[in-house]
């Protein structure tokens, strides 16, 4: 018997699915219940659209570790590259690099001392196009660095990562996304089968 808990944003969830088989993970949960006895094995979707990631922080010792998950695949939340007016009326990142970090370091302290299996998702890329908002191309920058960040924690505590700009890198976005940030149908049977892959290289299956 496998459970596996996934956790994330609206790229978790499957927001954007035009085939309504519920993103990557639906994929995932399809592939791994194929041919299994009932109750056998689990996959759970426990993506939420808007998370950031005091929201992971929070929902992980609430929700993640209450399915005690044999694996536990965390995609990091898109919310912490959503911007706001601050009281001088500049837009300034609703997460701040040092809130963001305190979260992640928390959550990868538990995670490198625990038995589970773990597999992080980097930021998906954003979609660089004139017809979404103003604010896309710094995003964009945010999301960059953000990965690069998230990979050298990963390093440090010792936990695989998987960089979504590795799995779109060899296609025109446009073709693989419903808007400026999430996948299409197409996108999504990218990610998931990059994701299966990471996880049989792992030994997780």
């Amino acid at each position: 018997m496998v459970k596996i808990v996934c956790i994330g944003d609206s790229i978790v969830e499957g927001e954007g699915d035009e085939l309504g088989l519920g993103g990557w993970v639906g994929r995932l949960q399809h592939k791994i219940l194929k041919n299994s006895k009932v109750g056998e094995n689990r996959v759970y979707n426990l993506g939420m659209g808007m998370e950031t990631s005091i929201d992971l922080l929070h929902r992980f010792f609430s929700e993640v570790l209450y399915r005690d998950p044999d694996i536990i695949i965390m995609q990091a939340a898109h919310g912490d590259s959503r911007s706001m007016l601050n009281d001088a009326n500049k837009e300034e990142f609703e997460i701040g690099k040092g809130a963001r970090l305190r979260s992640y370091k928390k959550l990868f302290t538990y995670l490198s001392q625990s038995n589970k299996k773990i597999l992080i998702l980097g930021l998906n890329l954003v979609l660089m196009n004139e017809k979404f908002k103003k604010s896309i191309p710094e995003r964009a920058k945010h999301i960059e660095s953000h990965n690069r960040g998230l990979k050298e924690l990963c390093i440090e505590y010792k936990l695989p990562f998987l960089d979504p700009r590795d799995i779109f890198n060899d296609v025109k976005l446009e073709d693989f996304y419903v808007d400026d940030l999430h996948p299409n149908s197409k996108g999504y049977d990218l990610m998931f089968k990059s994701i299966y892959d990471k996880l049989v290289e792992l030994k997780y299956l």
